[in-house]
Protein backbone atom coordinates (compact mmCIF):
# COMPACT_ATOMS: atom_id res chain seq x y z
CA UNK A 1 0.00 0.00 0.00
CA UNK A 2 1.41 3.34 -1.07
CA UNK A 3 0.07 6.70 0.06
CA UNK A 4 -1.33 8.42 -3.04
CA UNK A 5 -2.40 11.69 -1.47
CA UNK A 6 -3.46 13.25 1.82
CA UNK A 7 -5.68 16.31 1.51
CA UNK A 8 -6.63 18.34 4.64
CA UNK A 9 -9.76 20.50 4.81
CA UNK A 10 -10.71 23.19 7.32
CA UNK A 11 -14.18 21.77 8.03
CA UNK A 12 -15.47 18.24 8.63
CA UNK A 13 -15.97 16.04 5.57
CA UNK A 14 -19.54 14.74 5.72
CA UNK A 15 -20.33 13.18 2.37
CA UNK A 16 -18.45 11.86 -0.65
CA UNK A 17 -20.03 11.35 -4.08
CA UNK A 18 -18.04 9.74 -6.88
CA UNK A 19 -18.38 9.82 -10.66
CA UNK A 20 -15.62 8.37 -12.80
CA UNK A 21 -12.32 9.53 -11.34
CA UNK A 22 -13.78 12.61 -9.62
CA UNK A 23 -14.86 12.82 -5.99
CA UNK A 24 -17.32 15.51 -4.88
CA UNK A 25 -16.91 16.30 -1.18
CA UNK A 26 -19.38 17.96 1.18
CA UNK A 27 -17.78 19.79 4.11
CA UNK A 28 -19.71 21.28 7.01
CA UNK A 29 -18.57 23.91 9.50
CA UNK A 30 -20.87 23.47 12.51
CA UNK A 31 -19.76 26.69 14.19
CA UNK A 32 -20.23 28.90 11.15
CA UNK A 33 -23.31 26.90 10.08
CA UNK A 34 -22.29 26.68 6.45
CA UNK A 35 -21.75 23.99 3.87
CA UNK A 36 -19.30 23.97 0.99
CA UNK A 37 -18.35 21.58 -1.80
CA UNK A 38 -15.01 20.61 -3.29
CA UNK A 39 -14.05 18.44 -6.26
CA UNK A 40 -11.00 16.16 -6.15
CA UNK A 41 -9.35 14.51 -9.15
CA UNK A 42 -8.51 11.00 -7.95
CA UNK A 43 -5.84 10.50 -10.61
CA UNK A 44 -3.46 12.87 -8.80
CA UNK A 45 -5.31 14.20 -5.74
CA UNK A 46 -5.59 17.65 -7.30
CA UNK A 47 -8.35 19.97 -6.16
CA UNK A 48 -10.38 20.94 -9.22
CA UNK A 49 -12.16 23.50 -7.05
CA UNK A 50 -12.66 24.08 -3.34
CA UNK A 51 -15.19 25.87 -1.15
CA UNK A 52 -18.09 26.12 -3.58
CA UNK A 53 -21.02 27.48 -1.53
CA UNK A 54 -24.57 28.68 -2.07
CA UNK A 55 -26.94 31.12 -0.42
CA UNK A 56 -28.55 28.19 1.36
CA UNK A 57 -25.75 28.11 3.93
CA UNK A 58 -26.67 24.98 5.86
CA UNK A 59 -29.67 23.08 4.48
CA UNK A 60 -28.21 21.93 1.19
CA UNK A 61 -26.69 18.58 0.19
CA UNK A 62 -25.81 16.50 -2.88
CA UNK A 63 -28.64 14.30 -4.12
CA UNK A 64 -26.91 12.87 -7.20
CA UNK A 65 -23.60 13.29 -9.02
CA UNK A 66 -22.97 11.83 -12.45
CA UNK A 67 -20.71 12.90 -15.29
CA UNK A 68 -20.04 16.60 -14.85
CA UNK A 69 -23.42 17.44 -13.31
CA UNK A 70 -24.33 17.55 -9.63
CA UNK A 71 -27.92 17.68 -8.44
CA UNK A 72 -28.34 19.46 -5.11
CA UNK A 73 -31.32 19.35 -2.76
CA UNK A 74 -32.33 22.22 -0.49
CA UNK A 75 -34.38 21.57 2.65
CA UNK A 76 -37.06 24.25 2.85
CA UNK A 77 -38.63 23.23 6.18
CA UNK A 78 -36.57 21.76 9.01
CA UNK A 79 -39.75 20.20 10.43
CA UNK A 80 -40.63 18.42 7.18
CA UNK A 81 -37.85 16.37 5.61
CA UNK A 82 -39.88 15.95 2.41
CA UNK A 83 -40.02 19.69 1.78
CA UNK A 84 -37.14 20.00 -0.67
CA UNK A 85 -36.27 21.87 -3.82
CA UNK A 86 -33.68 20.74 -6.35
CA UNK A 87 -31.21 22.45 -8.67
CA UNK A 88 -28.60 21.06 -11.05
CA UNK A 89 -25.17 22.52 -11.71
CA UNK A 90 -22.54 21.89 -14.36
CA UNK A 91 -19.44 21.51 -12.19
CA UNK A 92 -17.07 22.30 -15.04
CA UNK A 93 -18.53 25.77 -15.64
CA UNK A 94 -20.11 26.05 -12.15
CA UNK A 95 -23.28 27.32 -13.78
CA UNK A 96 -26.82 26.35 -12.77
CA UNK A 97 -28.65 24.33 -15.45
CA UNK A 98 -32.18 23.92 -14.13
CA UNK A 99 -34.23 23.82 -10.94
CA UNK A 100 -37.39 22.11 -9.76
CA UNK A 101 -39.52 22.92 -6.71
CA UNK A 102 -42.17 21.09 -4.69
CA UNK A 103 -41.05 17.61 -5.71
CA UNK A 104 -39.40 14.70 -3.96
CA UNK A 105 -36.69 12.45 -5.29
CA UNK A 106 -37.48 8.74 -5.59
CA UNK A 107 -34.35 7.34 -7.21
CA UNK A 108 -31.47 7.85 -9.61
CA UNK A 109 -29.93 5.95 -12.49
CA UNK A 110 -27.10 7.30 -14.58
CA UNK A 111 -27.97 10.73 -15.97
CA UNK A 112 -31.59 10.44 -14.79
CA UNK A 113 -33.43 10.98 -11.51
CA UNK A 114 -36.99 9.95 -10.67
CA UNK A 115 -39.20 12.67 -9.20
CA UNK A 116 -42.76 13.01 -7.99
CA UNK A 117 -44.84 16.11 -7.17
CA UNK A 118 -44.93 16.48 -3.41
CA UNK A 119 -48.49 17.66 -2.91
CA UNK A 120 -50.29 15.97 -5.78
CA UNK A 121 -51.54 12.43 -6.32
CA UNK A 122 -49.87 12.13 -9.71
CA UNK A 123 -47.47 9.82 -11.45
CA UNK A 124 -43.72 10.06 -11.05
CA UNK A 125 -41.49 11.19 -13.89
CA UNK A 126 -37.82 11.11 -14.87
CA UNK A 127 -35.53 14.11 -15.34
CA UNK A 128 -32.32 14.22 -17.37
CA UNK A 129 -29.90 16.02 -15.01
CA UNK A 130 -27.90 17.34 -17.97
CA UNK A 131 -30.76 19.39 -19.36
CA UNK A 132 -33.77 19.26 -17.04
CA UNK A 133 -35.77 17.51 -19.78
CA UNK A 134 -38.71 15.53 -18.37
CA UNK A 135 -39.62 11.97 -19.44
CA UNK A 136 -42.67 9.94 -18.47
CA UNK A 137 -40.59 6.76 -18.33
CA UNK A 138 -36.94 5.95 -17.83
CA UNK A 139 -35.16 6.26 -21.19
CA UNK A 140 -33.06 3.38 -22.46
CA UNK A 141 -29.97 5.51 -21.93
CA UNK A 142 -29.65 5.12 -18.16
CA UNK A 143 -25.89 4.74 -17.72
CA UNK A 144 -23.20 6.74 -19.46
CA UNK A 145 -19.63 5.73 -20.15
CA UNK A 146 -18.16 7.89 -17.40
CA UNK A 147 -19.51 6.00 -14.38
CA UNK A 148 -16.94 4.16 -12.27
CA UNK A 149 -17.85 0.48 -12.26
CA UNK A 150 -14.91 -0.27 -9.98
CA UNK A 151 -16.34 1.36 -6.87
CA UNK A 152 -16.57 -1.09 -3.96
CA UNK A 153 -18.16 -0.53 -0.56
CA UNK A 154 -17.72 -2.68 2.56
CA UNK A 155 -20.30 -4.80 4.33
CA UNK A 156 -21.29 -3.75 7.84
CA UNK A 157 -21.22 -6.46 10.51
CA UNK A 158 -22.55 -6.06 14.06
CA UNK A 159 -21.47 -8.06 17.09
CA UNK A 160 -24.70 -10.10 17.08
CA UNK A 161 -23.71 -11.78 13.81
CA UNK A 162 -21.35 -14.66 13.07
CA UNK A 163 -19.38 -12.68 10.47
CA UNK A 164 -18.37 -10.11 13.07
CA UNK A 165 -17.26 -12.89 15.43
CA UNK A 166 -15.12 -14.43 12.66
CA UNK A 167 -13.38 -11.09 12.02
CA UNK A 168 -13.00 -10.47 15.76
CA UNK A 169 -11.39 -13.87 16.36
CA UNK A 170 -8.99 -13.49 13.43
CA UNK A 171 -7.78 -10.03 14.49
CA UNK A 172 -7.39 -11.09 18.11
CA UNK A 173 -5.55 -14.31 17.36
CA UNK A 174 -3.34 -13.13 14.50
CA UNK A 175 -2.67 -9.49 15.42
CA UNK A 176 -3.68 -9.04 19.06
CA UNK A 177 -6.37 -6.52 18.14
CA UNK A 178 -9.54 -6.52 20.25
CA UNK A 179 -12.57 -5.09 18.46
CA UNK A 180 -16.06 -4.28 19.78
CA UNK A 181 -19.58 -3.42 18.62
CA UNK A 182 -19.30 -3.52 14.81
CA UNK A 183 -16.95 -3.51 11.85
CA UNK A 184 -16.89 -2.88 8.10
CA UNK A 185 -15.33 -5.60 5.94
CA UNK A 186 -14.36 -5.85 2.29
CA UNK A 187 -12.22 -8.26 0.30
CA UNK A 188 -10.56 -6.95 -2.85
CA UNK A 189 -7.68 -8.40 -4.85
CA UNK A 190 -7.00 -10.92 -2.06
CA UNK A 191 -6.61 -8.09 0.47
CA UNK A 192 -8.94 -7.73 3.46
CA UNK A 193 -9.98 -4.19 4.37
CA UNK A 194 -11.37 -3.87 7.89
CA UNK A 195 -12.65 -0.79 9.72
CA UNK A 196 -13.40 -1.53 13.37
CA UNK A 197 -14.08 -0.03 16.80
CA UNK A 198 -12.06 -0.33 19.99
CA UNK A 199 -13.18 0.70 23.45
CA UNK A 200 -11.34 3.70 24.92
CA UNK A 201 -12.80 4.45 28.34
CA UNK A 202 -16.40 5.53 27.87
CA UNK A 203 -15.96 6.36 24.18
CA UNK A 204 -14.85 4.51 21.06
CA UNK A 205 -11.90 4.74 18.72
CA UNK A 206 -12.16 3.81 15.06
CA UNK A 207 -9.37 2.17 13.06
CA UNK A 208 -8.78 1.05 9.50
CA UNK A 209 -6.56 -1.93 8.74
CA UNK A 210 -5.50 -3.75 5.59
CA UNK A 211 -4.48 -7.41 5.68
CA UNK A 212 -2.22 -8.79 2.92
CA UNK A 213 -2.91 -12.10 1.13
CA UNK A 214 -0.31 -13.62 3.48
CA UNK A 215 -2.27 -12.43 6.51
CA UNK A 216 0.13 -9.63 7.41
CA UNK A 217 -1.01 -6.25 8.70
CA UNK A 218 0.20 -3.77 6.08
CA UNK A 219 -1.88 -0.76 7.16
CA UNK A 220 -3.16 0.11 10.62
CA UNK A 221 -4.45 3.65 11.00
CA UNK A 222 -6.65 5.42 13.50
CA UNK A 223 -9.51 7.19 11.75
CA UNK A 224 -11.23 8.87 14.66
CA UNK A 225 -11.55 8.94 18.45
CA UNK A 226 -13.91 10.16 21.15
CA UNK A 227 -16.87 8.58 19.38
CA UNK A 228 -20.18 8.05 21.16
CA UNK A 229 -21.75 5.95 18.41
CA UNK A 230 -20.85 3.46 15.71
CA UNK A 231 -19.37 4.27 12.32
CA UNK A 232 -20.37 2.54 9.09
CA UNK A 233 -19.30 3.10 5.50
CA UNK A 234 -15.91 4.33 6.70
CA UNK A 235 -14.07 3.66 3.45
CA UNK A 236 -14.51 2.59 -0.15
CA UNK A 237 -12.38 1.50 -3.10
CA UNK A 238 -12.43 3.29 -6.46
CA UNK A 239 -9.96 3.74 -9.30
CA UNK A 240 -7.71 1.13 -7.62
CA UNK A 241 -7.49 3.30 -4.51
CA UNK A 242 -8.48 2.89 -0.87
CA UNK A 243 -10.23 6.13 0.06
CA UNK A 244 -11.21 7.25 3.55
CA UNK A 245 -11.36 10.24 5.88
CA UNK A 246 -8.94 10.53 8.79
CA UNK A 247 -9.77 12.68 11.79
CA UNK A 248 -12.94 13.93 10.09
CA UNK A 249 -11.04 16.56 8.06
CA UNK A 250 -8.37 14.81 6.00
CA UNK A 251 -9.12 12.90 2.81
CA UNK A 252 -6.62 10.09 2.24
CA UNK A 253 -5.97 7.74 -0.63
CA UNK A 254 -3.73 4.67 -0.83
CA UNK A 255 -2.88 2.95 -4.07
CA UNK A 256 -3.73 -0.74 -4.14
CA UNK A 257 -0.96 -2.78 -5.74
Amino acid sequence: MELHFSKPFEADIWEQSISGNSLLLTTRDAEAMNVSFSLVDLSDGRLVFEGLAFEEDWWVSVYHYFGEVALFQVYEDTQDIEARNYFAMDLKSQEAIWSLDAVKGLGRQGHFVQMKPREEESESFWVDIRSGEVHDNLPEEIVGNDISFQTRYPLHYTEEGTYFQTVRQFLAKRHGIEIVKACDYLEYKDYAFIAYHQQAGESLEHFLSVISPQGELILHQKRDSGLKGLVSGAFFIAEEQLIFVEGRKTLKSYLIA
